[in-house]
């Protein structure tokens, strides 16, 4: 969403799939500039996330607990 947002107030246009999505706003640059921060931050918090929650199941792996294979789809 940061990111639809983030190219809504640049001055290019916006295409998914090859497809010109609408322009619900005019070009601005401080309404970019604020969105692309919350949208970096926002993939930092992401990410960092992503790997905490590796590290917990790497970990319960080799703790030997049933965790991991609790949530396994091949049991």
């Amino acid at each position: 969403i940061t990111g639809y947002l983030q190219s809504m107030y640049s001055k290019y246009d916006t295409k998914l799939w090859g497809m010109k999505l609408p322009r619900l706003a005019e070009a601005n640059a401080s309404a970019r500039e604020t969105f692309t921060d919350i949208h970096q931050v926002l993939a930092y918090i992401f990410i960092t996330l992503l790997v905490i929650h590796i590290g917990a199941a790497i970990k319960h792996r080799l703790n030997g607990t049933e965790v991991t294979r609790r949530m396994s789809l091949w049991k």
